[in-house]
């Protein structure tokens, strides 16, 4: 009996998607072995199903599935002779796997792929069907994905959403195809009153979800939620940041991430209105809003009072200069910044700390007595930096906190300012050794370029020789003065030697002959750096911090960080004075004289001699 695999596949990862696929595809090949078997003329010819393989992976890209690359190699050791599958598409829709099944044909370790309604044999013909089936499915598959894209470029055009509607609404469809976005009758006006409880900012979120479970709101049923479960707090967090709700449709990072590109250019040439960001881009759309844009800032401004704008215009993380550059120099982890107000209280005449430097606070920690505004007008404000205290594994970093549960080694960002200045200060030179550093390469530039104007030369002179040779030879062709054979050696040799030369301009025209220029903008960034950082702002700063230096780490309360390349070849020795034209001309080793060479020899310990004499004593 002939040993099968039967392999069954489909797309969908998901369980509540083509639920039925492997069943029907297990059905199917199960009933044609049985009809197979029934014609069969002897025992031998029979299939006999040795492993039933099912998987649920997508196979447009190569490599992917675990389970057909355990079936390759089962069957590389000989465990199949059959393959047998629903169809060709079942196997691969990438020309990769295939190059693996072919293979195994043409070796013999596989006598056939079949199908319920071909067979693919080791036969040059139908190696080609196989080829031209996974082929044919990789078409459709791509044709597919153009089409939903112009689908979705054209519904976003139009003003129609793309994905599934934000609580409150509801997605409605007819029987022609036509799909649309409204109002959810039993939803919308509970959650907008949602939105104008929040809008007082007399709530919290977690209030308005029990607000709203008192009103009602229920989730919508689906597969993964049964109908009438709650909604989750952090629905109500997306949705207070959702443009969503003003009318207006968001699209790049959600849904429509491929998109955006196009998007981009179709507002651009007018064709659609809307605003472009960098991430997402904003249009109109079909759907009635729910608020006012009025209200949908307000709204914004709330939760960026509370630190809860995630996903608004504005920056997730304050401004910090060193956020998210430096890292803890024993754990490897972030290190993180603190800022702190202190306030002089006019009673007790003692300093207390405040960590909410967005509330100030309104009474003293010390003598609870009321504050006056002209303390909080003269408070100071300092910005700490310190490891994150991040467990790693089951150990606590030694710089994180102590007993006090207080940082160990917390630093104020100016001190790290100060030391990254003096860092710089490494990287400065006096304009006299700038000035001689640039004359010195202009004269290496000027010597190199006379260099390259006679290498050119020669090169298009051996061209034009060449070429000559070519045009004589072809001549002499036509005059029959030499025969076919020849004529055909010469060519070829002449061409080779043309081609090599060819190859030796192209490669010559591609070199930088203007390195000079780009030295010249090196030293001038290395000699300005620390200018550039003193007086320039936080952009500035950290731009220069990430093109010269690498590997920032914080440890001791000490910023240690090592200079990229070739920022590094400045320090190895820096230069101290320009050269003047007497030491320029002063040889650095000193000549050998007998005397010197003598004395230099009666200092070495020689600890073996050689076996015998020298041949140049």
């Amino acid at each position: 009996m002939q040993k099968v695999v039967m392999y069954c596949r489909k797309s969908s990862e998901g369980d509540e998607r083509q639920v039925q696929s492997l069943d029907d595809q297990q059905r199917e090949l199960q009933a044609f072995v049985d009809r197979f078997n029934g014609y069969a003329r002897s025992s031998d010819e029979k299939l006999n199903v040795v492993e039933i393989l099912s998987e649920s992976c997508s196979a447009k890209k190569v490599g992917q599935r675990a389970i057909f690359n355990q079936m390759i190699v089962n069957a590389e050791k000989g465990k199949y002779d059959y393959i047998l599958v629903w169809s060709i598409d079942r196997i691969s829709r990438n020309g990769g796997d295939i190059e693996q099944i072919i293979p195994l044909l043409e070796s013999g370790k596989i006598k056939q792929v079949r199908t319920p309604s071909q067979e693919f044999r080791n036969i040059p013909f139908e190696k080609y069907m196989l080829s031209a089936g996974v082929a044919s499915a990789k078409l459709e598959n791509d044709q597919k994905g153009v089409n939903v894209v112009r689908g979705l470029k054209t519904k976003i055009r139009d003003g129609n959403w793309i994905g599934c509607a934000r609580v409150g609404y509801q997605n409605f469809g007819d029987k022609k195809g036509k799909r649309w976005v409204d109002k959810d009758p039993e939803r919308f006006d509970i959650v907008k009153r949602c939105w104008e409880l929040f809008a007082t900012g007399a709530y919290s979120v977690p209030e308005i979800k029990a607000k709203a479970e008192e009103l009602g709101l229920r989730s919508k049923p689906s597969a993964k939620k049964a109908e009438g479960s709650r909604v989750g707090i952090n629905t109500y967090y997306g949705m207070f940041r959702e443009v969503f709700y003003t009318g207006k449709m968001q699209v790049g990072k959600e849904a429509g991430v491929k998109l955006l590109p196009e998007l981009k250019e179709m507002i651009l040439r007018g064709e659609m209105q809307g605003e472009i960001n960098e991430t997402y881009v904003v249009v109109k759309g079909n759907h009635p809003p729910m608020v006012s844009d009025d209200l949908f800032y307000r709204v914004q401004q709330i939760l960026k009072s509370r630190g809860l704008d995630h996903h608004c215009a504005t920056p997730r993380i304050k401004d910090f200069l060193f956020a998210g550059l430096i890292l803890c120099g024993t754990c490897r982890f972030a290190v993180v910044m603190e800022e702190k107000s202190r306030y002089k209280c006019s009673h007790c005449r003692k300093w207390m700390t405040h960590s909410n430097t967005k509330l100030p606070p309104t009474h003293c920690k010390n003598c609870q007595e009321l504050l006056t505004q002209e303390v909080l007008d003269n408070h100071r404000y300092h910005c700490y930096a310190h490891c994150s205290g991040k467990k790693n594994g089951n150990k606590i970093c030694v710089q994180t906190y102590d007993h006090k549960n207080k940082p160990k080694y917390s630093v104020q960002v100016a001190d790290l300012e100060a030391q990254v200045d003096e860092t710089l200060g490494r990287l400065e030179m006096d304009e006299e050794t700038y000035g001689y550093c640039i004359e010195m390469l202009k004269d290496e530039h000027f010597q190199n370029k006379i260099l390259q104007n006679n290498s050119l030369a020669a090169l298009q002179k051996d061209q034009k020789l060449i070429k000559n040779k070519l045009d004589n030879l072809v001549e002499m062709r036509l005059n029959k003065e030499i025969d076919g054979d020849l004529f055909a050696t010469k060519k070829t040799e002449l061409e080779a030697s043309q081609k090599e030369v060819m190859k030796q301009l192209e490669k010559f025209n591609q070199k930088n002959t203007d390195w000079v220029e780009h030295t010249e903008e090196f030293l001038n960034a290395a000699s300005r750096a620390r200018y550039a950082f003193k007086h320039g702002d936080k952009q500035t700063k950290r731009e220069i911090l990430r093109s010269i230096g690498s590997n920032l780490f914080l440890e001791g309360g000490k910023l240690r960080f090592e200079f990229r390349k070739p920022f590094d070849i400045l320090l190895k020795e820096p230069p101290k004075q320009a050269l003047n034209t007497a030491q320029q001309n002063q040889k650095f080793e000193p000549e050998k004289t007998p005397e010197s060479a003598a004395k230099a020899f009666s200092g070495v310990k020689i600890s073996e001699w050689l076996p015998r004499l020298g041949s140049n004593q």
